[in-house]
């Protein structure tokens, strides 16, 4: 917003006052008119703290730049539509993000703006601000047996929105290992080992279990798994076989229910 401060901050957009500058995706000041803040980690904004994925599905995200002022300043960037990772830990297993999105505004004025890592953004960035981010300093970004896919980018503008397929996920300054996956083709600073076919992944539904998830079809994913270290059950809780799909739900027919807890009596409160 308007003011005298040096900085927008990570993140913030380019305030009017005297020398000021737009923070880390935030769109620059024109004039008396402020640029936008960028929109990071549309589900989950890691800030320098360890975040394990396992079994989970995420889809239906947005990571959405500010407009700023008006059509004549920059707006802010869309980046890391599912999650945003700033100098911390993320960890992703057999887990599936599909689906999620990242938007910025195309003004007339928009030098550097834009809308990627439509699944993850990982960022390594000295000093950004952030008293947990500082002190890490240091990002690491791990991705087995997962898909990232089917990513969008919107853009926004007076004209009409468009929408395109997005790069589902970018890499900057982070150490990254990654094995059995199925990431996006154009992901290029998350190269690993695996197909970069087109999923197919039916919509979100009630496919058992307790959560909903996006039944696995493409023969490409399926026993493409990480062997080493798979986890038993999928996210419905059905067995994983010994070939393991990637992705958060297995082909599988066997479902494990939860034992049956009995004998249990209402508890007694004694104040005191």
């Amino acid at each position: 917003g308007s003011g005298s401060s040096t900085s927008g901050g990570f993140g913030g957009g380019g305030a009017s006052g005297v020398n000021t500058s737009a923070g880390f995706g935030g769109g620059s000041y024109f004039g008396l008119l402020d640029g936008g803040g960028a929109g990071m980690g549309g589900a989950i904004f890691n800030d320098g703290g360890s975040v394990t994925i396992l079994n989970s599905t995420l889809s239906g995200n947005n990571a959405q730049g500010g407009s700023g002022d008006s059509e004549t300043v920059a707006s802010g960037s869309g980046y890391g539509g599912a999650i945003f990772n700033l100098n911390g830990s993320l960890t992703i297993r057999y887990s599936t993000l599909s689906g999620n999105t990242v938007t910025y505004y195309q003004n007339i004025i928009n030098t550097g703006s834009n809308a990627i890592g439509g699944a993850v953004y990982s960022l390594q960035l000295s000093n950004p601000g952030s008293p947990a981010a500082d002190a890490s300093s240091r990002a690491t970004l791990t991705i087995d047996s997962s898909i990232l896919y089917n990513s969008q980018q919107e853009t926004l503008n007076s004209s009409g929105n468009t929408s395109a397929a997005a790069i589902d996920c970018v890499n900057l300054g982070a150490s990254f290992n990654g094995s059995h996956n199925n990431i996006g083709a154009t992901s290029a600073t998350c190269t690993s080992s695996g197909s970069t076919l087109q999923p197919l992944l039916l919509p979100l539904a009630n496919n058992g279990g307790p959560t909903q998830t996006m039944q696995l079809l493409g023969i490409t994913d399926v026993n493409a798994g990480d062997t080493s270290n798979a986890p038993p059950l999928d996210q419905r809780g059905y067995l994983r076989d010994a070939a393991p799909d990637i992705g958060a739900f297995e082909v599988s027919p066997t479902q494990i229910k939860p034992p049956t807890v009995s004998g249990l009596q209402d508890a007694t409160i004694i104040a005191g």
